[in-house]
């Protein structure tokens, strides 16, 4: 099952960002991390769709503008407007008339959770910030880019969960509810990006705000598959791929999400009827 923002991702044409701060290894740890902010002014000047690979609140100071996101439809952005940009959706901003904007953008595993639990939606980019909350964490942020101490990491984290916090709180009501259907879906694109990781379904359940026997059902209905059934499905997929390239058994297992290869070699053989060792063989 592939949503329609999967869908209209595949059909667009756009670059990908490159350009990435290191995070700290104590913001890896925490989750959450400023990559960097800015501000500018501009006329028109229409840029290409690009994947900027993490997150961005873009806010409108004064002037107008267009925007891309999602839906892949062009949207007027104005005085005290926040495009949301997201990490795998093609987007795009442009001046029309003359105006200034602050960015702050930010990236981690608690980034992603804060999109999956709903603070933040691809179907709903354009958010209003009358308030001043991008303004507030652009302003602190100034003063915290450069430090690399334990308490400006965590005053950093602090700071972006303020600011979206701060706009989900004044902007929710706007946005439709998000049906079932619709956090199966997302339920669905996070495994496909997180087959990797070990997460119950109690975990998943929490993340998309659902029970986990109502979350489990509606999985195997949308899906055909369980989550724990998905998974293994990604997992083989991907295990194959690597050893169509000679990569090792140990180093596949790793890489695919098995930490005992022994697991491994017996989940693979249950699922093709040959050992990771022989499959590989038959592709040489």
């Amino acid at each position: 099952m592939i949503s329609s923002l999967m869908q209209t991702v595949a059909t667009l044409q756009y670059f990908r960002e490159e350009r990435f701060r290191t995070p700290l290894q104590a913001e890896r740890r925490i989750g959450l991390w400023v990559d960097r902010i800015g501000s500018g002014t501009g006329q028109l000047t229409k840029r290409k769709l690009r994947i900027l690979g993490q997150y961005a609140a873009v806010y409108v100071e004064h002037g107008y503008g267009e925007c891309v996101g999602a839906s892949a439809e062009k949207q007027m952005l104005g005085p005290g407007d926040v495009f949301i940009c997201f990490p795998e959706v093609p987007s795009t901003y442009y001046s029309t008339q003359n105006w200034k904007t602050y960015w702050v953008v930010w990236n981690g595993s608690s980034a992603q959770q804060l999109e999956q639990a709903g603070y933040l939606r691809p179907d709903c980019p354009i958010l209003r910030d009358t308030v001043g909350e991008v303004m507030a964490a652009y302003q602190s942020l100034l003063l915290l880019m450069e430090r690399e101490d334990l308490v400006s990491v965590l005053e950093r984290k602090i700071v972006l969960l303020r600011m979206i916090e701060g706009l989900f709180r004044h902007n929710h009501q706007q946005c439709p509810p998000i049906s079932s259907c619709q956090k199966i879906e997302r339920a669905i694109e996070f495994l496909s990006q997180n087959y990797t990781r070990s997460l119950n379904v109690d975990e998943l359940a929490e993340m998309f705000t659902m029970s986990p026997t109502n979350f489990r059902r509606l999985f195997k209905k949308y899906s055909g598959k369980t989550p724990k059934e998905l998974v293994k499905t990604l997992r083989i997929s991907r295990a194959k791929e690597l050893l169509c390239h000679g990569h090792a058994v140990k180093t596949v297992a790793d890489e695919v999400g098995y930490e005992d290869v022994f697991y491994f070699m017996k989940v693979f053989k249950q699922a093709t009827s040959m050992s990771p060792g022989q499959f590989r063989r038959l592709q040489f």
